[in-house]
């Protein structure tokens, strides 16, 4: 076994910018349990528990920070500093393991495309199905317009703001998914986007402690540069679908579609899918129905994507569900395989039952509702 082995996983996260999409290097001896793995496959993610940081060279493909580990003999500490922040020309110098490969964006996406299809042939657990069939039609999951948060702006730092929103558009503590279309509506008509934005932000927060620093942040980037980048983001909503609005406000778009990149720095997807998804819904965006992605979504598709690798011995199905559904940072190829995901999942429901609702967003309700493996 040489040292040189490429090895994709999904730990550790970028320093630099947090991104769970990292190319690492093994240096030195391969683990035992990455032996079988890394003889018949250039990639595999596995636990974070199993590296530190002297175990590894690390490529981070979406920013492009790279750190490079110095040999075991060199204790100049000045050095090590230095490699921690070393541009890429840098490192072809420093230490004696080498530059790690860069794969491109299409060569993952391509990788992924098979994990997916098997996912897509099987979206259900039958548990999972038989609970579906169980939820009432009022239900938030069979009726998702119904679904309220309890929203507490102060806990985030926005409370002039979304005060101003929620007394112009009839807003309370509570607000429903309804609230938020009606909101939407209004900003249609006015082609004034930033109620939706503010309102959506408040729904995601609703009364967890996220603190102001991310919504400062936004507001940093200035009101009218913001305004100006949801009515982009809308309009390639509107012409181009989903995945190219999503595109549109991502630092990681899919590759080889032409949408302008108007990125609000801290409106990050579990957040700026909220706003697509109630924005589309007065635009009438149908065949490409954006859905809500967060954290607590992806964690239920990492879940079944483990189930259904679970006869694939000669990889780890936890570790490949995890670089599939990564817990944030999603691209524009996840959140695309996601909403194939969400309609092959209501396919499965219609053909059990023909009363389930024929739109996509119960199985995101779903999803989200399904915390710690249940059901």
């Amino acid at each position: 076994m040489t040292d040189d082995h490429r090895v994709l996983m999904t730990r550790p996260a970028c320093p630099h910018c947090s991104s769970l999409d990292v190319q690492v290097a093994w240096r030195g001896e391969v683990p035992i349990e990455l032996l079988d793995v890394v003889e018949n496959s250039d990639w595999v993610t596995i636990d974070n528990t199993s590296l530190t940081d002297e175990s590894y060279d690390l490529e981070c493909l979406e920013c492009g920070y790279r750190h490079l580990v110095l040999d075991d003999d060199d204790d100049d500490d000045d050095e090590d500093d230095e490699v921690a922040s070393a541009g890429s020309a840098d490192l072809k110098a420093i230490g004696s393991f080498g530059v790690v490969t860069r794969k491109t964006p299409a060569e993952l996406n391509s990788e992924l495309n098979g994990v997916d299809g098997r996912l897509f042939s099987a979206p259900l657990a039958d548990r999972q199905l038989g609970w579906l069939l169980l939820q009432d039609v009022n239900d938030a999951v069979r009726n998702p317009d119904g679904h309220t948060v309890e929203v507490r702006p102060s806990l985030w730092g926005g409370s002039a703001e979304y005060s101003m929103v929620a007394t112009a558009h009839g807003l309370g503590r509570f607000v429903s998914r309804t609230d938020l279309f009606r909101v939407a509506e209004a900003c249609k008509e006015s082609e004034d986007w930033m109620p939706l934005f503010i309102a959506t932000y408040a729904w995601g927060a609703g009364r967890t402690n996220v603190g102001p620093t991310r919504f400062e942040k936004m507001l940093a980037f200035g009101t009218a540069e913001i305004a100006a980048s949801l009515r982009t983001a809308v309009d390639v909503l509107q012409t181009k679908g989903s995945v190219a609005a999503f595109s549109a406000l991502s630092l990681r778009g899919l590759p080889g579609l032409d949408v302008p990149n108007v990125r609000i720095p801290g409106f990050g997807p579990a957040f700026f899918t909220k706003f697509l998804y109630f924005a589309a819904r007065p635009l009438a965006v149908k065949d490409d129905q954006p859905l809500i992605l967060d954290r607590r979504v992806a964690d239920s598709l990492r879940r079944r994507t483990t189930e259904i690798l679970r006869d694939r011995p000669w990889v780890s199905p936890e570790g490949l569900a995890a670089w599939a559904w990564p817990v944030g940072g999603w691209s524009a190829h996840r959140y695309q395989a996601y909403l194939r995901y969400a309609a092959a999942a209501t396919r499965r429901m219609r053909e059990v039952s023909a009363e389930w609702p024929d739109r996509t967003d119960p199985i995101e309700v779903a999803l989200f509702t399904w915390r710690d493996g249940q059901p």
